[in-house]
């Protein structure tokens, strides 16, 4: 609807005010919008042509048409002003005396001469003319104008008698836009419009600037009172195109389309970008642009889609794994090529075919069952069997899983061909099956309920077969074999208890097969726990001891019989020792008597008595104390002994002896001291038997005793000049002596008894005895392990000693009497004792209780201990000075051993040699494991 205008009480789009419909050439009139007074509220979005028709009905139904009277003047709407009804061409109202009431939408500011403004109301527009040019009429306010319709030319006016200011709203009234191609701009008279155009000219004069604007309607001639420097009428120049806003009105009144438009400040007129006409074409260049750029992309993304489908079609196609992808309806729609290997079929033959064609069930389950419990994103498993025209049926392991894409589901089916595997797991299971019905034992599983899972042969005896026993109970194997039912129930028993015990349960039984066979066996019964910890099975292992019994009933009549002979053993020596010792005693006493009492000629075979007397004695007492070294019964007491004073105070007994044949007796030693840690009694036993012996069979020359050590042994020669034995019947060791070689060597020289006793007692003291003989004399070599071995010459392959003492006395006395046998490093307090352990290692360590205070010497031991290096390491507990402490405790808390203060040399000795002793033990036995382990062990480390 042309000339239509909506008018709005303020600018806020969001909320539209509907003041009136202005139709100026209509025949209806309506009676003038008040500000701010009757307004519909219209939200937001609503089209204006759907407004202004609205409003028209709003309007023509809440204003009276009929003119008011007003003090004699008529009160129309200015519509009414234009009407002319009686077809003179005339305006009816012309030269009458009117009010009429609006708002200012041009007010006094175009000129100081120009004395007009205009108004317009929600009819119209119309010019009113201030003769006088007293009054102050401004833009936006409310009027009430009365005065004389006038005429000029075609523009209708209004001649002011009275001006009324109501309200001084100012608020900015909207424009109307004029069509572009409309060259009747009359309806807009009056009215604030916008029109568009080019720039043709511009002039200025003393009542402002005018451009003049090309439209496609006809020119329009802009008026701009405003003169600033930054205004689009002092900056445009002809061909720009513009928008200017204002009040039309005629410009020339002899031409009826001559306009021009009076702007009202500088923002009535603004540049336009881009020309009406420019939008077709740049309309066509966006939407060719926005179709090339969708284009481009959606051929990219179909290049992408393409690839990425090429991509997953290679991926699928070159998976070891055969997949077969089915419809919802479990129509085969694609197969790889793995599948169509399995298959035997190519991808023709497979598409398009029910899944259920190719797959058995071997558990009679449906597929399409199976299929409608699977949902997206899950997966079904189940073993079904694959026909394959070469190998025939094939099984496989199907994993079902439901996907959706789009819209659609598919269902995607893995193929693992598992018949391998099955054939392996049958083997395996039959091996199971062999290895168990091999094994001696009874070996069953079974439910917590008493049911066989699992048994091999010998439970059933040899007469039914574990398989016959799956899934029965232990009253239906007794019923089967003849058992006594009280076996079964004895067995039910048992295993509850190790049910309820959660232990393994073990007992003897005895089986009587068919009344015919008795069985002893005894059996195990451990339990299984389930990932819960609940008892998931009972396991049950029996052993048959029948022969085990028979054998220890048989053993326990050997062993009593060997008591028998052990106690006549000591029945015949306690007699031989009763019987032989008294008259062998009296024979020897008198013999001595007789020795004064005969003459010189008896006296000879007096002494032959004698002699013979006392080696029979010794006789006596060898063949005693070898039957007690061969039950055992000779205690060893070990200690540090000074090798070289044992062996002279044994040399000055036997020395008398050695002159009365005429004969020398000497020790050489290399050292003054040479400590070897053995039993004295022992000792003195095997060094005297032997310097005896050589006495006793040398006739001249004489007995020599050396004394050497190296770094493990002590070393104690005896040689003599005898008789010597025949090289023939002298083995290499003692050892290597037989029965035989002890009689032969013993009818040379009588060391039979003797010698097997002397070899003994070096046996139990760690040692070793070995000889050499000739016909010019025999050596025995006796070695003895060293107090304190050593591992080289050099000082700095000594063991390593810490001593944690405070007392500057005991640091001395302890280096003088080990400074031979270890490396002494000393500490003063606890913290020094804890970071020389850090330092080195040490091979043992000696720590004052009274150091620091007891807890806290226990506690910095704990942590010297807790290390790896001295896992094996001894530490020595010195009694604290001045206070006796409880030995039991302090051996609890962490130490070896405990000496008491004070403390002599020799107690000090034999502790560290007992120590050193044990220690040695400890790595011959690591190094013993080491040497034994093959080198591909991950425990071998091959020494440097």
């Amino acid at each position: 609807m042309a000339g239509a205008q909506v008018y709005e009480s303020r600018a806020d789009t969001n909320d539209r005010r509907i003041a009136g419909y202005l139709t100026p050439w209509s025949p209806c009139a309506a009676m003038p919008l008040r500000p701010r007074q009757n307004q519909i509220s219209v939200p937001s979005g609503i089209p204006r042509a759907l407004c202004a028709v609205v409003a028209t009905f709003v309007v023509s139904a809440s204003v009276p048409v009929l003119a008011q009277s007003d003090g004699g003047a008529s009160r129309v709407v200015v519509a009414d002003l234009f009407k002319d009804y009686d077809g003179d061409n005339k305006p009816d109202r012309l030269g009458e005396r009117v009010v009429i009431s609006g708002r200012v939408s041009l007010g006094k500011m175009m000129s100081p001469r120009f004395n007009s403004a205009y108004v317009q109301d929600a009819t119209g527009g119309i010019r009113i003319d201030d003769v006088e040019g007293s009054r102050e009429i401004v833009y936006g306010d409310s009027v009430r104008v009365q005065g004389v319709v006038q005429r000029q030319g075609r523009r209708l006016t209004l001649e002011i008698d009275d001006f009324d200011v109501v309200s001084t709203n100012r608020t900015i009234l909207p424009e109307i836009e004029s069509r572009g191609k409309d060259p009747n701009l009359t309806p807009y008279v009056g009215l604030i419009t916008s029109v568009e155009g080019y720039v043709v000219s511009r002039a200025a004069d003393v009542n402002g600037t005018y451009l003049l604007l090309n439209r496609k309607g006809g020119p329009v001639a802009v008026r701009i009172d405003n003169r600033s420097p930054r205004s689009i009428a002092w900056t445009s120049t002809p061909g720009d195109y513009i928008r200017a806003r204002g009040v039309l009105d005629f410009y020339r009144e002899d031409d009826p389309f001559s306009y021009q438009i009076y702007t009202r400040s500088d923002s009535d007129l603004e540049r336009v970008l881009l020309p009406p006409g420019y939008y077709p074409w740049i309309g066509g260049i966006g939407i060719g642009l926005l179709s090339f750029i969708l284009l481009s992309l959606g051929k990219r993304l179909k290049g992408t889609l393409r690839s990425r489908e090429r991509q997953y079609k290679s991926l699928f196609e070159q998976v070891g794994t055969p997949m077969v992808v089915a419809d919802s309806k479990l129509k085969v729609i694609d197969a790889n090529k793995a599948a169509c290997r399995l298959l035997r079929q190519s991808r023709t033959q497979v598409r398009f075919r029910r899944l259920k064609q190719f797959l058995k069930i071997e558990d009679g389950d449906d597929l399409g069952v199976i299929t409608d419990r699977l949902k997206v994103g899950s997966i079904e498993s189940f073993i079904a069997g694959v026909w394959n025209e070469e190998v025939g049926e094939v099984e496989v392991e199907v994993l079902l899983s439901r996907v959706r894409f789009g819209r659609n589901e598919f269902v995607v089916a893995t193929l693992h061909d598992i018949s391998r595997h099955m054939q392996t797991v049958s083997e395996f299971k039959q091996f199971h099956e062999d290895l168990l019905n091999g094994v001696p034992l009874e070996v069953a599983v079974l439910t917590p309920s008493g049911k066989y899972v699992h048994a091999n042969d010998k439970v059933g005896f040899g007469d039914i077969s574990g398989d016959w026993l799956n899934g029965k109970s232990d009253l239906e194997l007794c019923r089967r074999l003849g058992i006594p039912t009280e076996v079964a129930l004895r067995r039910r028993a048992h295993r509850r208890r190790a049910i309820s015990s959660e232990e393994q349960i073990d007992f003897e039984e005895e089986i009587e097969l068919r009344n015919e066979t008795r069985y002893f066996l005894r059996s195990y019964v451990p339990v299984a726990f389930g990932p819960s910890g609940e008892v998931a099975a009972v396991a049950s292992y029996a052993v048959d001891i029948t022969e085990l019994r028979a054998a220890r009933s048989h053993l326990e009549h050997a062993r009593g019989e060997v008591d028998k002979v052990g106690q006549l053993k000591e029945a015949f020596l306690e007699n031989i020792n009763q019987e032989f010792r008294k008259p062998i005693t009296g024979i020897i006493g008198f013999a001595e008597i007789l020795q004064g009492e005969v003459s010189d000629e008896q006296r000879e075979f007096v002494g032959l008595i004698e002699r013979n007397g006392r080696r029979l004695m010794n006789t006596l007492n060898a063949v005693l104390d070898l039957a007690g070294l061969s039950n055992n019964e000779f205690d060893l007491n070990p200690q540090v002994l000074n090798i070289v004073d044992e062996i002279s105070q044994i040399l000055d007994e036997s020395r008398e002896n050695a002159q009365e044949k005429g004969l020398f007796l000497k020790i050489e030693a290399s050292e003054t001291e040479i400590l070897t840690r053995a039993d004295q009694g022992c000792l003195t036993r095997v060094v005297q038997s032997l310097v005896d012996n050589s006495i006793k069979y040398t006739d001249a020359g004489g007995v020599i005793v050396e004394v050497d050590e190296d770094d493990e042994k002590v070393n104690v020669r005896v040689l003599d000049t005898g008789m010597g034995i025949d090289t023939d019947l002298v083995p290499g060791s003692i050892e290597d002596l037989s029965q035989d070689d002890f009689d032969a060597v013993s009818g040379l020289r009588g060391a039979g008894i003797g010698l097997g006793i002397t070899k003994r007692l070096v046996d139990l003291m760690n040692g070793q005895i070995e000889m050499e003989s000739d016909k010019e004399g025999s050596m025995f070599l006796v070695s003895l392990p060293r107090a304190f071995p050593r591992r080289g010459r050099e000082d700095s392959t000594l063991p390593k000693l810490l001593l944690a003492e405070d007392s500057v006395d005991v640091h001395m006395m302890v280096r003088y009497v080990l400074q031979d046998y270890f490396r002494i490093d000393v500490a003063e307090d606890i913290e020094a004792l804890y970071r020389q352990s850090r330092r080195e290692n040490y091979d043992v360590v000696l720590v004052d209780l009274g150091l620091s205070g007891y807890r806290a010497v226990v506690d910095v031991v704990e942590k010297i201990r807790s290390r790896p290096s001295y896992k094996n390491i001894a530490f020595l507990a010195l009694e604290e000075a001045g206070r006796r402490v409880d030995k039991t405790q302090v051996l609890s808390d962490g130490f070896d051993y405990f000496l008491a203060k004070p403390y002599r040399r020799n107690e000090l000795l034999n502790l560290l040699s007992k120590v050193m002793a044990e220690r040695i033990a400890i790595d011959d036995d690591e190094d013993d494991f080491v040497d034994d382990l093959p080198e591909e062990s991950p425990y071998y480390r091959k020494s440097a």
